[in-house]
């Protein structure tokens, strides 16, 4: 068993200081590219199931104070003493807010939302001050990074690399020019891929992430190979040890039967 421990030793050795590259951000172009235009035409839209606040402020605090809907209180239907962190868009796309009733908010960015609230509310209030963020915006990066898990945006604007520097960053074991996004457009499932080392990242219609989108971080090559050396010896290992047990169980049965 010394032999192959050795050389599996050897093998990661020189696996683990085998140098890296494509390591920093952008470090396959080396040219001047101020003149791109990043992608950003697009501005989320409120959905069926979205949960928003809605904080409504005025000169005097108090007329204001019952037209907001935070996570602080609770919203229309809900009993006092449970949860509930804002107002649910419901299936039919609008929402039931105090005292103006339904109103249509899904297909509605929040600031179109909010120039309709400021138009209703100025009969109840005087100079209204409208802000209203998702309370359940996210996204989800999965796979070579620091921290995995969903990521909440309340305005509903986060860019690739803002999503990857919440997850800590990607380690040292990413691939990173193949990012992938998972988006769900009109009931259909879309992959997108981001080149980390290029800026032409900039020009890509996931660089702008969506409600519900999935970043997945890949393995860099060098990883898998790693691994799967690592499982091929551990595979050998065990082959091993099962023929040396099978021959010394036999040796003593053998041993028991001619004495």
């Amino acid at each position: 068993m010394l032999l192959p421990c050795l050389a599996a030793l050897i093998t990661f050795s020189f696996t683990a200081c085998r140098p890296q590259k494509n390591l920093n951000y952008f470090s396959a172009d080396k040219r001047d590219s101020s003149h791109m235009r990043i992608w950003q035409d697009y501005q989320a839209k409120i959905q069926p199931g979205d949960r928003l606040t809605i904080a409504v402020t005025a000169l005097n605090p108090e007329s204001a104070r019952p037209y907001s809907i935070t996570s602080t209180n609770t919203s229309p239907g809900v009993a006092s003493g449970q949860s509930s962190a804002g107002i649910t868009v419901e299936p039919n796309g609008s929402i039931l807010y105090p005292q103006l009733g339904w109103i249509k908010a899904a297909g509605l960015t929040t600031y179109a939302l909010r120039d309709t609230l400021l138009k209703r509310l100025r009969n109840y209030v005087t100079d209204p001050i409208v802000t209203v963020d998702f309370a359940n915006y996210k996204v989800t990066v999965l796979g070579e990074v620091n921290k995995q898990g969903p990521i909440m945006e309340p305005d509903g604007n986060l860019t690739i690399l803002e999503a990857l520097g919440q997850a800590g960053d990607v380690t040292l074991s990413a691939q990173r020019d193949s990012i992938i996004v998972i988006r769900e457009v009109d009931g259909k499932r879309e992959f997108g891929y981001i080149n980390l080392l290029s800026n032409e990242m900039f020009k890509s219609h996931y660089f702008l992430l969506h409600q519900n989108d999935i970043v997945i971080v890949p393995m860099n090559k060098s990883k898998v190979s790693q691994i799967s050396e690592q499982g091929s010896f551990l595979q050998r290992s065990l082959t091993i040890v099962s023929i040396l047990t099978s021959i010394t169980t036999l040796g003593w049965l053998i041993l028991n039967i001619t004495n």
